[in-house]
């Protein structure tokens, strides 16, 4: 999904309605883990925070890009 509409709280009712949800997420949504949002990458690292069966990570490749998704297995790596 475009990153303009999503949101954990858009993930979150998605996932209670049994749809999977994958997208890009902006840092300045409502209820963006402070983790991510305040967390300077280097280059190749990644972070991650996971809310239920929600997960919102961030890399940086060349730029930083973030992502949430409420596509997960049970088998987490954190």
């Amino acid at each position: 999904m475009d990153n303009f509409y999503n949101s954990p709280a858009l993930a979150q009712r998605l996932k209670t309605l049994k749809s999977d949800f994958v997208g890009k997420l902006r840092l300045s949504r409502k209820d963006v883990p402070q983790r991510v949002k305040e967390k300077k990458l280097k280059k190749i690292e990644i972070v991650a925070q996971y809310s239920g069966q929600v997960s919102v990570l961030m890399w940086k490749d060349k730029i930083e890009m973030t992502l949430i998704s409420s596509y997960n297995g049970e088998d987490r790596t954190k």
